[in-house]
């Protein structure tokens, strides 16, 4: 799963407080700082991002997307194809075929439902409930029909809007915003900010500089840099490529549900 948003903003960069550092290079610094440690920590922290999708009765949701102008338009299934003909044989740009009673959102996990629109009207929370951080199930069910040719204000329509992802520790938050001013001190050519905390000891009058270890550290996916290192290590102790998964046994029964 791709990085949801940077897990810093250039705004909050506080460890370059000092540095003559236009905030262009702090925007890219702090991008390229998320991303590095997103694929350092194996890929487990994405990040939250909010979505709003079309849900549609045949299993699918269908992403929705905005203009500037008011209007909107479905976004493609596959390549230019839109989903014209989607339920029971209809010649609309409609959707669904019966009521179902749970809906499963294409992103997970479901950090928070913020709005849930029917014919134009929001749904109180009471209303629906989360399963699994992923599905959304309804008494008495979803509405079957979906006017993909009409904005979610207007009747035979529906829209999830809902946040996603998984947030960033304090100490993942620490090392971007300390790799982001690294990063961008070097691109700029200015070293006058920060003493690199690898360097153990420098004698200033013969000049003299002692480091741990001639970069060494690349080898075992690390940064050279100690806040950024340490996060690292503790949520990425065996340099994994992505997140563990869990082998459950056929034989081990069904699992039970969790419920929000």
């Amino acid at each position: 799963m791709p990085l949801c948003a940077p897990w810093i903003e250039a705004e909050n960069i506080s460890a370059c407080d000092g540095c003559d550092i236009e905030a262009e290079r702090l925007e890219r610094a702090a991008r390229a700082a998320s991303e590095l440690l997103y694929a350092a920590s194996g890929r487990q922290f994405h990040g939250l991002c909010t979505d709003v999708v079309r849900p549609c009765s045949r299993g699918w949701a269908q992403q929705w997307l905005a203009y500037p102008d008011g209007s909107s338009r479905p976004l493609p299934l596959d390549g230019d194809l839109l989903p014209i003909d989607c339920g029971c044989g209809s010649l609309e740009v409609t959707c669904g075929c019966a009521a179902p009673d749970a809906v499963r959102l294409p992103n997970r996990p479901v950090v928070e439902v913020k709005e849930i629109l029917v014919d134009g009207a929001p749904l109180a929370p009471t209303d629906w409930t989360l399963i699994d951080d992923q599905w959304l199930a309804r008494p008495g069910g979803w509405p079957w029909r979906q006017r993909l040719d009409l904005p979610a204000t207007e009747p035979d329509t529906w829209q999830v809007t809902y946040t996603w992802g998984t947030a960033v520790p304090a100490a993942g938050v620490l090392a971007a915003e300390v790799l982001a001013c690294e990063l961008a001190k070097s691109w700029a050519g200015t070293g006058s900010c920060r003493l690199p905390k690898r360097v153990q000891n420098i004698v200033r009058e013969g000049v003299t500089m002692t480091v741990m270890d001639q970069f060494e550290f690349l080898d075992d996916g690390m940064f050279g840099v100690y806040e950024v290192d340490t996060f690292i290590a503790t949520f990425n102790p065996h340099r994994l490529q992505g997140p563990a998964r869990m082998i459950v046994p056929r034989f081990a029964g069904r699992r039970a549900r969790r419920v929000r």
